[in-house]
C-alpha cells in the first residue's frame, strides 16, 4: 500500500512541477487551469461510446454521409485558416524554423502561434540543440506520430482495404466485363456440378 502511496504522491508531485513550467499566459483559458475537465471529458466520451455500442448493438447504422461530409468540409477549412495563421504570423515575426525560443509576452501574435507546433520543428529543434525543453519536443513527436498513425490506419480501412475488395470481386478471366453470365465454370457465382 506504500508503494502505490509513494507512485500517487510522485505524481501528484511531477504534475505540480509541469505547473510550474507551463505557460502563465493561458493559465485562465478553458481546461488549462487544472488535468480534471479534461479527465472528466476524457471518461464521459468513453462511457458514451460503451453505452453507444450497448444502445446500437440490435439497430441499423445511422447515415452520416451529409453530416460527415460537412463535417469533413469544416475540418479542410479550419487547417486552411491554421496554415494561413502559422505562415502569416511566422512570415510576420521573422520567426526561425531551425529553432525558435518560446516568447513569453503578450503580444497578439505571439498568442495566435502558441500551440502550433509540429512535429518537424521539434525533430528539427533537437537535432538542432534548441534551448527547449527535450521532454517537451520529444511529447510533440510522439504526439504527432500517434496522429498521424491513427489516421493512416483510418485510412487504410476506409478507402484502401474496400477498394481491394471491390476490385477483386469485378476481375472474372482477366476482365471486368461478363456478356454471357458464365465465369469459369460459375454462373451467379454458384459452381456448376
Amino acid at each position: 500500500m506504500n508503494n502505490v502511496m509513494d507512485g500517487v504522491l510522485y505524481l501528484r508531485d511531477q504534475y505540480e512541477y509541469a505547473l510550474l513550467l507551463a505557460d502563465k499566459r493561458v493559465a485562465n483559458w478553458l481546461l488549462m487551469d487544472s488535468y480534471l475537465p479534461t479527465l472528466l471529458l476524457t471518461l464521459t466520451y468513453l462511457l458514451s461510446i460503451f453505452v453507444g455500442t450497448v444502445l446500437m448493438r440490435n439497430r441499423e447504422p445511422f447515415n452520416f454521409k451529409y453530416t460527415l461530409f460537412f463535417y469533413n468540409a469544416s475540418l479542410v477549412a479550419l487547417n486552411f485558416h491554421i496554415f494561413y495563421e502559422l505562415a502569416t504570423v511566422t512570415w510576420k515575426l521573422n520567426y526561425s524554423y531551425t529553432c525558435q525560443l518560446v516568447d513569453y509576452s503578450e503580444d497578439p501574435d505571439e498568442m495566435r502561434i502558441q500551440f502550433i507546433v509540429g512535429m518537424a520543428h521539434a525533430a528539427n529543434s533537437i537535432i538542432s540543440g534548441c534551448q527547449f525543453p527535450l521532454w517537451m519536443q520529444w511529447a510533440l513527436i510522439g504526439y504527432g506520430f500517434s496522429i498521424l498513425t491513427l489516421f493512416l490506419n483510418f485510412y487504410f480501412q476506409a478507402y484502401i482495404k474496400p477498394s481491394k475488395v471491390k476490385k477483386q470481386k469485378l476481375k472474372t478471366n482477366g476482365t471486368t466485363h461478363i456478356s454471357n453470365g458464365f465465369t469459369n465454370g460459375y454462373i451467379n457465382e454458384k459452381k456448376l456440378n
